[in-house]
């Protein structure tokens, strides 16, 4: 599924059939419509350009960068308006866009029209990914698991579009600081589930990855790395 020219949808792989505004993923139980994350998209957006969003993406940045050797291809699983992808499109990776989102899709265009990149856009449930989409070198899964109460179906599904020795980064909110994620409202109105690095790091394990970098936003030293408000690890495939 190559890039083409400023950006290309390609539109399937819902979790159920019906209309843009009628389609739906279930992670793990709990159930969030495409709405629930297009009614927040200019909140999103504010957030991304504040300070503190900035300093979020830059950090999540520098991490993988230590451990992504070349340009290759990388898949954005519910990468929204591609607020990390389109930055390494910029450094000349080939970028796929995964969201079940129209209106962050549609965003994430207009992002890599004005970054003058070419970006693929896949409109799709993370867990039912087209088959056609292919295998990557990277696989981003930013921003999602505290949306699911059961992290392992799209584990699978990132891991199973990694091509051998291909990286797995990871980054959610870590329950270890609670009070902290407590004490920041919600960019989207939606329900969370709160998990540890060790736990995803054994979830990883099961899958046949081992954890190469263990990272907290703005920490990457003891002990500030188990309890930053959000953990990044970045894994490699084994297979």
């Amino acid at each position: 599924m190559p890039p083409c020219s400023g950006s290309r949808t390609v539109f399937g792989g819902q979790s159920t059939g019906g209309t843009a505004g009628g389609t739906y993923a279930s992670f793990g139980g709990v159930t969030h419509t495409p709405e629930t994350f297009a009614n927040a998209l200019t909140a999103w957006q504010q957030w991304q350009e504040s300070p503190w969003g900035r300093l979020r993406y830059t950090l999540a940045a520098a991490n993988l960068d230590r451990h992504i050797a070349a340009q290759g291809d990388i898949l954005d699983l519910a990468g929204a308006d591609g607020g990390d992808s389109i930055p390494l499109a910029r450094q000349g990776h080939r970028v796929t866009i995964a969201d079940f989102t129209p209106d962050m899709l549609a965003a994430a265009q207009q992002r890599a029209q004005a970054a003058g990149v070419d970006i693929t856009c896949v409109e799709s449930d993370a867990t039912d990914l087209p088959d056609d989409i292919g295998d990557y070198d990277v696989v981003l899964c930013h921003n999602l698991l505290q949306y699911q109460t059961d992290p392992v179906p799209t584990l699978k599904a990132a891991v199973n579009k990694l091509r051998p020795n291909g990286l797995l980064s990871v980054m959610a909110f870590n329950r270890h600081a609670a009070p902290l994620v407590a004490a920041d409202s919600p960019t989207f109105n939606a329900k969370i589930t709160l998990y540890t690095a060790d736990e995803i790091s054994a979830v990883l394990a099961d899958l046949g990855c081992s954890v190469i970098g263990h990272y907290g936003i703005r920490s990457d030293r003891e002990p500030y790395l188990h309890t930053a408000r959000i953990f990044q690890l970045i894994a490699r495939s084994q297979r």
